[in-house]
């Protein structure tokens, strides 16, 4: 049912369309100035009641009227392309179109756009049945040659400034109000359904309105919204890292070209610090003790060690035979290579390898009890092997790149050293 009413009475007189004569039978009128009291209506907008008049009350500003956008005419206009994107026409398929188009009455009662071609356009694409309009008084303003080309002046200023001086909201806007519909209950994939914006965009929102340090940067530095959400990515539960979150503060706003490699450097070593600590824990579960790489003391690695001086040089002790000796123990790091692959690498250790025992992998075997006459003749043969696997370890040993160590800091998490 469509409601109409007399601008010349309250809301309170509206009646069926078909009971009371109109000017012109496509357009319903809605309460205009003269209509400020009384209830609303289903076809009201929210402020139909606001006094439409500017400075002096007896200059109306228009005549407010909803109508069918298929009759509305495009006029002239400065905007040549219009696009009508998705997002904005899922808007206008949902909500309609809620601000009034700009139109003027030419010589033959026809509507003209003059301010809303976009809108118009999408509600006609959309099918949307009805538009509000607000009807200005005077000419469309398209006649170049008219005689008052004031009109024609006023007209395309105004298709300027209408667009030309809108600022856009700014994303740390955005972030508070999705903050705003979250605390109201309202799910990120919701805000996006409501909202008609990407849940691409809607998810970094929300992750930086989930976290007090991001949001606090984007607050008090000039910060993007793709910078703010990686610092999101650094905040926890169990609480933000800091020197992160410092680090891509800084980088944003004194080297921001190099802000992406920064941040994908943060999460290789956050990512690494990972594997070295769920290694780590592994090792202790299986009753192994975790050495800092960077402080093993008088540790040897077992690599370098025969298990002692009556095994045949040159042979390796392994974790296998070790690990029953006391002081075994192992460091772990991560190696990145050129193709930016985490590798763990764990290398076993044993913590006193005179007390325990053990003597260097290269070196003379000790005799045994029943003797050997041709023991002086073996002892040169090891040691000249000795010489020469010594030479050849040398040769080919393979240096990695690069490499990061990581320890397991008792009641801290994971230490970068």
């Amino acid at each position: 049912m469509t409601l109409t009413a007399n601008p010349a009475d309250t809301i309170s007189t509206i009646a069926r369309a078909d009971e009371l004569p109109v000017a012109d039978d496509q357009h319903a009128a809605l309460p205009t100035a003269a209509a400020t009291t009384g209830s609303t209506t289903q076809d009201a907008p929210p402020h139909a009641g606001v006094d439409a008049t500017a400075g002096d009350a007896s200059e109306p500003v228009g005549e407010l009227l909803r109508v069918d956008p298929r009759t509305l005419v495009i006029g002239a206009n400065v905007r040549r392309d219009v696009v009508l994107d998705r997002p904005f026409l899922r808007s206008i398929t949902d909500r309609g179109v809620r601000e009034p188009i700009i139109v003027r009455r030419d010589d033959h009662g026809a509507l003209v756009v003059r301010k809303g071609k976009r809108r118009t356009l999408a509600a006609v694409e959309t099918g949307r049945p009805t538009v509000p309009v607000l009807v200005e008084p005077g000419r469309p303003g398209e006649d170049p040659d008219a005689e008052d080309r004031g009109e024609v002046i006023d007209r395309i200023v105004d298709q300027l400034e209408e667009n030309q001086h809108r600022a856009a909201t700014h994303e740390a806007d955005e972030v508070r109000a999705h903050q705003q519909l979250l605390d109201l209950g309202l799910t990120a994939g919701q805000i996006a359904r409501r909202t008609h914006i990407p849940n691409a965009r809607v998810k970094q929102t929300t992750a930086v309105a989930r976290s007090e340090i991001a949001a606090a940067a984007m607050e008090r530095y000039d910060l993007t919204l793709d910078q703010v959400a990686v610092i999101a990515e650094f905040d926890s539960p169990d609480g933000p890292d800091v020197e992160a979150v410092k680090a891509l503060t800084v980088t944003a706003a004194k080297e921001p070209a190099q802000f992406a490699h920064v941040a994908q450097r943060l999460r290789d070593q956050r990512a690494d610090a990972r594997q070295v600590a769920d290694t780590a824990a592994e090792l202790t579960n299986q009753g192994v003790r975790v050495l800092d790489p960077e402080d093993t003391g008088s540790a040897a690695q077992i690599s370098g060690l025969r298990l002692d001086a009556h095994v045949p040089s040159g042979t390796e002790l392994d974790a296998t035979t070790h690990g029953g000796c006391p002081g075994h123990a192992a460091t772990v790091e991560v190696h990145r290579g050129w193709d930016r692959q985490p590798q763990v690498k764990v290398v076993h250790w044993c913590t006193a390898p005179d007390e325990y025992g053990h003597v260097a992998r290269w070196g003379r075997v000790a005799p045994t009890d029943s003797g050997d006459a041709g023991g002086g003749e073996e002892v040169a043969r090891e040691l000249a092997q000795a010489a020469e696997q010594a030479k050849v370890g040398c040769s080919t040993l393979n240096w990695p790149h690069r490499s990061s160590r990581f320890w397991p800091h008792q009641g801290s998490g994971v230490v970068r050293v």
